[in-house]
């Protein structure tokens, strides 16, 4: 049975096997097997559990000024349904989580404009139409035939 926890800054999971402390900044997210005293050390506050954060990312304790800045970042990140998109300095990503053969790979990030970001929200037939653009660089089409002679032509 997997038991979760939720922080302000972190998770903790328990599957049975062992404790795990998940967080992410930005695009990026940590996953990091612990000790029940490290766990125990991320419980107490927000402080200990950036300390406990930078600990298990660079191997050793924080000085006290390195964790001021500690796991900011300048992404903003909007989830959709079955996307994320990320915002960095003007610049736009859609997230999608893919798997091949049935099995789970993570997500994949395509750049996208702010237009298409807005799209993206309208409804899920237009999210749907913004995740095919983004991957082909073409935009669905309604009528499966059409799609299928477009097929032909560039592959005949």
């Amino acid at each position: 049975m997997l038991e979760m926890e939720n922080y302000k800054t972190h998770s903790i999971f328990n599957d049975g096997l062992g404790l795990r402390i998940v967080w992410s900044r930005g695009k990026d997210f940590f996953d990091f097997d612990v000790t029940e005293e490290l766990a125990e050390k991320s419980r107490q506050s927000d402080k200990d559990a950036l300390e406990v954060m930078f600990y298990l990312e660079n191997n050793r304790w924080p000085k006290e000024d390195e964790l001021k800045n500690y796991n900011k970042t300048n992404v903003k990140t909007y989830v959709g349904s079955d996307f994320t998109i990320y915002e960095e300095n003007g610049k736009y990503e859609i997230g999608i989580e893919k798997e091949i053969g049935g099995v789970g790979i993570g997500e994949v990030c395509y750049p996208i404009t702010k237009e298409l970001m807005e799209k993206a929200f309208k409804s899920d037939r237009d999210a749907y139409e913004v995740i095919i653009y983004a991957e082909t660089g073409s935009w669905p089409t309604n009528d499966q035939d059409e799609t299928d002679r477009e097929f032909i032509r560039e592959f005949p």
